[in-house]
């Protein structure tokens, strides 16, 4: 008995070791498995990024706007299938043009009433009964009108007959040339020849605006200044279409330029990171053109700019975005009480001087952006106008950038010159946090596969 009891002795903390190894490996292998998820999680996070990410990248810009143009034209379809169109205006009898699809209402009132719906077939006709067949291909409302009277004027005698639109036709006009997406575009008989342009996506840089040709079915031509349409709402420059009309968008023979931003979004964009605010915008020369219908057809001068005039640079290099010494030697100043008179000539520069009265606060702020200048006002008060700093953004060791170039460390209660910029850089936490979060995970799952193997 004592034997047996002697042998059975050391069975004990055999056991208690061996039921503290299984818990080791069933603690080890449930820590695995929570890693593994967590770490499986992160990794198919970040796939969803990639793919978002690449497929973004794989869609191009141009399949966006040919997505976005075929929508407009599915748009203009549903408008004609409706009862009603949208019109600028009353429609002129005299000057509107009846296209195939046309469709119109013939009233007769007096000794017989009688009110008729009718269609401008596609061979340009209207089927009237009891009169016949009555080509109006080519006429005006005005013109279809009388015809139809003279007409109608045996078998309703002693009657007063109308003619009147009901519902415009739905056209295809082909646009070709310098646009995104030359091709066939469906528009109503009443859309004018900037429709068409904007349905294949505008005119593409180097067009001619001003001279879009417009070829007819009867072989005439004719050009239209779009430029003059957009700056000076001149209707006979961008006139309603017809029924076989051609568009086509040529390339500009001669340019003035504008530099700078007049327009101040473009500006806003530029300063936030989208661009150069002093990149050129191309305007299409023609003469007679003056200082002031270029700056109309740039977007004017917006609110960050000065009022006090603009300079104008001949015989220099259009082709430049920025002024050079050499340039700015031959400039002359134009006051804004002259630009109306100030004749220009191809290749001219104007440059818009850039009134540095602005603040600028970018990086990690909630909403970065340019902010008026108020004398007195500090780094920590244009901070805060932008909204603080975000989620990421320091409160502290901003960074200021004033007009004259120089970069510096920023406190909150320096006061700001006008045209200096205010830099929000990252909290190195949350950067640091960013980078070992990842790194942490790894070493975990290593530890937990060591404490299995064990």
């Amino acid at each position: 008995m004592l034997a047996s009891r002697n042998r059975q002795a050391p069975r004990g903390p055999r056991g208690r070791r061996g039921r503290g190894g299984a818990a080791r490996i069933a603690f080890g292998i449930l820590l695995g498995i929570l890693l593994g998820i967590l770490l499986g999680g992160l990794l198919l996070a970040a796939g969803a990024r990639a793919q978002v990410s690449g497929a973004w990248s794989a869609s191009s810009l141009k399949d966006a706007r040919d997505l976005l143009h075929q929508l407009e034209r599915k748009r203009a379809g549903v408008t004609m299938a409706g009862a009603t169109v949208p019109l600028e205006a009353a429609i002129d009898p005299a000057g509107y043009r009846l296209s195939p699809g046309d469709a119109l209402a013939l009233s007769i009132w007096g000794a017989a009433e009688l009110m008729l719906d009718l269609t401008v077939t596609s061979d340009g006709q209207l089927l009237i009964p009891s009169v016949g067949v009555v080509g109006v291909a080519g006429a005006t409302l005005a013109e279809a009108t009388e015809t139809v009277r003279a007409r109608c004027a045996v078998p309703y005698a002693r009657s007063q007959i109308t003619l009147a639109l009901v519902r415009p036709a739905l056209l295809r006009i082909p646009v070709t040339g310098l646009v995104p997406f030359p091709g066939v575009c469906e528009a109503a008989s009443t859309s004018r020849v900037s429709d068409l342009v904007d349905l294949a996506g505008g005119c593409r840089a180097g067009a001619d605006r001003r001279a879009i040709r417009v070829r007819h079915a009867d072989g005439s031509a004719e050009l239209c200044d779009l430029l003059a349409w957009e700056v000076r709402a001149e209707a006979s420059q961008n006139p309603m279409l017809r029924a076989g009309d051609r568009i086509h968008v040529a390339a500009a023979e001669q340019f003035c330029r504008v530099r700078g931003a007049p327009d101040a979004a473009a500006f806003a964009g530029a300063a936030a990171g989208g661009g150069d605010a002093s990149a050129a915008q191309l305007i299409p020369y023609r003469p007679g053109d003056t200082v002031e219908f270029a700056l109309l057809a740039a977007g004017w001068i917006g609110p960050y700019f000065c009022a006090d005039g603009v300079w104008l640079l001949r015989g220099g290099d259009a082709g430049a975005t920025r002024t050079s010494p050499e340039d700015a030697a031959s400039r002359v100043r134009i006051p804004l009480a002259e630009l109306a008179s100030a004749e220009l000539e191809p290749g001219d520069v104007i440059d818009v001087p850039f009134c540095r009265q602005w603040i600028t606060v970018g990086g990690s702020v909630i909403k970065p952006g340019i902010y008026p200048y108020l004398a007195g006002q500090t780094v920590a008060d244009y901070v805060y106008l932008a909204g603080g700093p975000n989620q990421r953004g320091s409160h502290s060791g901003w960074k200021l950038l004033d007009a004259r170039g120089m970069r510096r460390g920023a406190a909150a209660a320096d006061t700001v010159a006008p045209g200096a910029e205010i830099w929000v850089e990252e909290r190195q936490s949350h950067t640091l946090a960013t980078v070992l979060a990842p790194i942490a995970s790894a070493v975990a799952l290593i530890v937990s596969i060591v404490a299995l193997v064990q």
